[in-house]
């Protein structure tokens, strides 16, 4: 397996002799020859065969022009996460946790790219197929954002599409500028980001999480104080109380089990934000999305924001 290199599961260090190889392996599938390095003068260089495990991978690999051949999940996940139009003839792999290995035998792949945290019997399955390429952003670390930047452009490097993945880079940071001159007027209020479980519940995203990271970026300070490498918690709505003063983002659509929330006296209802108007939806994003969820967000966030009080469009 290759990974990162802060990333890479202690017992996996064993197959260090197939990392070395990689790069020699991966040249005749990138065009390129140990003794021209890939010149101009060479064909164009092949698609390479992919297939993806996790969705913050797959949507950073349709961001640089390098969708991969096969999926977990795609009819559900794809409304998340994927483009409005998904190339034809994606595979599907089945569950995320459980791949079809017979299939993934059958696709003639050059690499297999999925996240770190995947454990037990799927990676030592996978190495005999193609070679694994291991990645992660949700870590001890809780910098999602700025590993989403860093895998970016090492699947750019790793796929030649290196100028495709500096341009999604650069793009998002453009939005983050743009949605941060925007909303300055809304620096002196704190904010949650939530996603309405039921009448009683939520899932708060704190710090670990993406949201949490893009809030940072923008100059919008989070209200919660939390923090672990999943990103979120999940805790009674009564939670936010704590800070009466602080705006609610939440995502749509709201489930079935919560939308009494918004016609009935409920928890809900007294929360201070809720009673001042200082409740926002917007659209579904994918929780454990990679650069392009950042950018959305960022997106989001200015079109539900911009001209509401306290957050006044710049002049």
């Amino acid at each position: 397996m290759v990974s990162g290199a802060d990333s890479a599961p202690r017992r996996y260090r064993a197959i260090s002799r197939r990392a070395c190889l990689f790069g020699a392996a991966m040249l005749p599938v990138l065009g390129a020859s140990p003794t021209n390095g890939g010149g101009s003068s060479d064909p164009a260089p092949r698609r390479v065969r992919t297939a993806v495990l996790s969705a913050w991978i797959a949507e950073t690999l349709f961001a640089i022009g390098a969708p991969p051949v096969a999926l977990p999940e795609l009819e559900r996940g794809a409304r998340v996460w994927g483009p409005s139009d998904l190339p034809a003839g994606i595979v599907d792999l089945g569950l995320a946790g459980e791949p079809n290995i017979e299939l993934l035998e059958q696709l003639r792949l050059d690499l297999i790219l999925a996240d770190s945290r995947l454990q037990g019997w799927i990676l030592p399955r996978l190495e005999p197929i193609a070679p694994v390429v291991a990645a992660a952003i949700y870590t001890p670390a809780l910098r999602p954002l700025a590993a989403a930047r860093a895998e970016t452009a090492r699947f750019g490097d790793l796929l030649d599409r290196r100028a495709e993945a500096a341009r999604v880079v650069a793009e998002a940071d453009a939005a983050f500028g743009r949605a941060r001159a925007t909303l300055s007027g809304c620096a002196k209020r704190l904010f949650f980001v939530v996603r309405l479980v039921d009448d009683r519940n939520l899932v708060l995203y704190c710090r670990g999480s993406l949201f949490h990271d893009v809030l940072m970026e923008l100059g919008l300070p989070p209200a919660s104080p939390a923090a672990n490498d999943w990103g979120f918690l999940t805790m009674g709505i009564e939670a936010l109380a704590a800070v009466p003063d602080a705006r609610i983002i939440h995502f749509e659509p709201v489930p079935k089990e919560a939308r009494r929330l918004f016609t009935q006296p409920s928890l809900w209802s007294h929360l201070p934000a809720v009673r001042d108007g200082r409740v926002t939806p917007i659209p579904e994003l994918y929780s454990w999305g990679g650069l392009p969820t950042a950018k959305r967000f960022a997106d989001e966030l200015t079109i539900a924001l911009a001209g509401r009080t306290p957050c006044p469009r710049r002049a």
